[in-house]
């Protein structure tokens, strides 16, 4: 029963489906598009692109990709930056490889043309006939040069002196006479046949742009980085200078028309009078994600069609008089990312971001069209079996095709400043909690809500997950709060437990919440923390530290009373046994070690989603392959203390000068601390109170692991 301060519409409408192609690997299951696009080099029928799983080929009228790493040859590159790359007028791939400039032929094979320049190179550059230009960060100290561009004869580089000293070159382009120009900090240059000149509006120098175009007919554009809100257009007569909202990669079509894209990705093209860009394109309305995905690179092929590369994946307007830009896939894996809210029941999953939700459902991909912005949380109900949504001041209930929208600020009752929800969580009893963040929100299976406020000024953390634990076992509803100072005066963390309606302050260890961040909660007397770079465990007040790996943005899920499971920004770990584990996600061309947040569905199925990735597993097939622990301190130097140690471990008193804030710790194989130094440090560390046996002893500076050692104690 939802029936107060409701507005119910019948509006859960889905948009195409999207079918997804899957990779079994193991007891993983993996989709995902969306796959960031960092830079593309296009020209005519040849297309690269770069991602962030390798460097691909790809055809503009079949849509075919080819990935460099997966041809067999060791001296392809896995990765190009195209943004130092050139296509020339052959379709040869021109760039630099282990101080050489090399060029991919059409036949993908790879071969050195010659040295690299000995200036750093900044811009890389095919001019009409397919000559080779190089841009240049040139020195404002000794040696001095204006030597700011070259052009690649076959055998070597022909440096120019452009009679400015101290430039860093942009962008270079070639007008219809393939006279070269480029951009370099605040100003523009042109070849005017017998050398390079500032070009000058009136008198005044033309302020350069990071992003040069220049059409056959004579029309010159200049947009994006130094000037990121100005462009600079010359339509053959005059200079003009237009205000934009941030227009980069400016291109001229085979009718001399300029096409801008800003930085969502959105489509501009100058009208027919030259005066302003005219919005073809909206990519709010277009593009499958949030105005978070940035554009990385565009450009026209032969057809006439327009490539965009953007964060999340790669576009094409194959008629730029029609509103719309199709998706482009580059993997066989399919879902719209980023998605850093996930939910799930049975075979149908949830994903949202702030710009809307996407279900996964029959290994098809639906967009669901929701009125609700700036979504925060969500959680499927398995009792009212329907979908809730948390965003600013708004709640939505998805059942079915229906959709309820409950407006919270009236059941908050005191307090409508700090509304926006953060978390969804239900327990054994039907109750469904929102957690805000001056406290939490309760709705009871009798259609009741009940506020809980901690109040602002000992407020519940706004980000992340962790802050906010159910015990399962009494249904109890466990908060920490942050420490923070008021009036001059320090005011601890408080550990407090919900009981039906009853708030108790725990008095739980200040120094354990001051130290630890997220937690989770077996019962009143066990309890796990994790902050970096140690997990804790309390059993009964006694204290055991671990480190199982590098944490970030930890989140537990509790399995069982003795299954833990911790995700992290850097990996997934698992409590099994009385060791951790850190299970092995295959094919790191697939799946990446970012897996927060996660969820456990109540089949059994682990979902870990992040940009742009999302993997599903079944947990008893997961634990089933946990038959080896990995270690569990992630040790980036590691060798043997030479010589066994008896009673004191010596290092060198150098090293430890140079390191004044560090702090060490000594640990059993399994991760478990023996023994820990706070800084600041000796050079002589009593190791007589420690058993016979093989340690490792971690010596960190700040969060960076600075030494670790094998210890033999005799």
């Amino acid at each position: 029963m939802i029936n107060r301060f409701l507005l119910v519409l019948i509006v859960f409408i889905s948009g195409r489906n999207l079918h997804a192609q899957i990779v079994h690997a193991g007891v993983w299951t993996g989709y995902q598009d969306g796959i960031t696009v960092g830079s593309i080099a296009l020209r005519n029928s040849i297309m690269y692109v770069n991602t962030f799983i390798g460097t691909a080929r790809v055809d503009p009228l079949t849509h075919e990709y080819t990935y460099l790493h997966d041809l067999g040859n060791p001296d392809l590159p896995d990765f190009i930056d195209l943004n130092l790359s050139t296509i020339d007028s052959s379709g040869r791939l021109w760039m630099f490889q282990n101080q050489q400039l090399v060029y991919i032929d059409t036949d993908l094979s790879i071969h050195v043309a010659g040295p690299e320049p000995k200036y750093l190179v900044t811009s890389l550059k095919s001019d009409l006939n397919g000559g080779i230009w190089a841009g240049f960060f040139t020195p404002y100290v000794d040696p001095k040069t204006g030597e700011a561009i070259a052009k690649f004869n076959g055998l070597d580089w022909e440096y120019i002196d452009v009679g400015a000293l101290g430039l860093s070159v942009e962008d270079i382009a070639f007008d219809g006479q393939n006279n070269p120009w480029f951009t370099a900090g605040s100003q523009m240059y042109r070849f005017n046949g017998s050398a390079f000149e500032v070009v000058k509006d009136n008198g005044a120098p033309v302020f350069g742009s990071s992003n040069l175009a220049i059409s056959n007919d004579g029309r010159v554009a200049g947009a994006g980085g130094f000037n990121t809100s100005i462009l600079r257009y010359f339509n053959k007569t005059s200079w003009k200078t237009i205000h934009t909202i941030g227009f980069s990669y400016p291109v001229f079509d085979e009718n001399n028309i300029l096409w801008l894209s800003d930085r969502y990705g959105s489509l501009y093209r100058m009208d027919e009078n030259d005066m302003a860009p005219q919005l073809v394109i909206n990519s709010a309305i277009n593009f499958r994600t949030g105005d978070e995905d940035y554009v990385t690179g565009m450009g026209l092929d032969q057809t006439g069609q327009l490539w965009i590369g953007r964060y999340n994946g790669l576009f094409v307007a194959q008629d730029k008089t029609i509103n719309q830009f199709d998706f482009v896939p580059l993997t066989d894996l399919l879902v719209p990312a980023p998605h850093p809210y996930v939910a799930a029941h049975g075979d149908t999953t949830w994903l949202a971001t702030g710009a809307g939700i996407t279900r996964l459902i029959n290994d098809q991909f639906e967009k669901i069209n929701v009125p609700q912005t700036n979504i925060s949380a969500i959680f499927y109900d398995e009792a009212r079996k329907g979908l809730w949504v948390g965003s600013a001041g708004m709640l939505g209930f998805y059942k079915g095709d229906s959709q309820t929208l409950i407006n919270i600020n009236p059941l908050l009752k005191d307090s409508i400043f700090y509304n926006k929800i953060h978390e969804i969580k239900g327990d054994g009893l039907g109750n469904i909690w929102f957690r805000l963040y001056e406290g939490l929100l309760r709705y009871n299976p009798s259609g009741e809500w009940k506020p809980f406020f901690i109040g602002s000024e000992l407020p519940v953390s706004p980000n992340g997950a962790g802050y906010f634990s159910i015990n399962n076992k009494d249904n109890s509803v466990w908060i920490r709060t942050n420490r923070y100072s008021m009036g001059g005066f320090l005011i601890p963390p408080r550990l407090l437990k919900i009981t039906g309606d009853l708030v108790t302050d725990t008095h739980f260890d200040v120094d354990i919440l001051t130290e630890y961040g997220a937690f989770a909660v077996i019962s009143d007397s066990v309890m796990w923390f994790s902050g970096y770079p140690d997990v804790l465990l309390y059993d009964h007040g006694v204290k055991t530290e671990y480190i199982p790996g590098t944490l970030n943005n930890e989140e537990f899920i509790v399995y069982n009373d003795s299954t833990i499971l911790l995700c992290s920004n850097f990996g997934l770990y698992v409590f099994k046994s009385g060791q951790w584990f850190k299970p092995v996600i295959p094919s790191d061309r697939i799946f990446n070690d970012d897996v927060y947040p996660a969820f456990l569905t109540s089949e059994g199925k682990l979902l870990m989603a992040n940009y742009p990735l999302l993997v599903i597993g079944d947990l008893d097939d997961l634990l089933s392959t946990l038959t080896t622990a990995v270690p569990q301190i992630e040790i980036p130097e590691l060798h043997y203390f030479p010589n066994p140690v008896h009673d004191f471990l010596h290092i060198d008193p150098e090293f430890i000068q140079k390191c004044p804030d560090c702090r060490a710790g000594l640990f059993a194989l399994n991760g478990v601390m023996i023994k820990s130094y706070p800084d600041p440090l000796p050079s002589e560390f009593d190791l007589s109170s420690i058993s016979a046996g093989l340690y490792l002893f971690q010596i960190r500076s700040g969060e960076k692991l600075t030494r670790t050692l094998k210890v033999i104690k005799n």
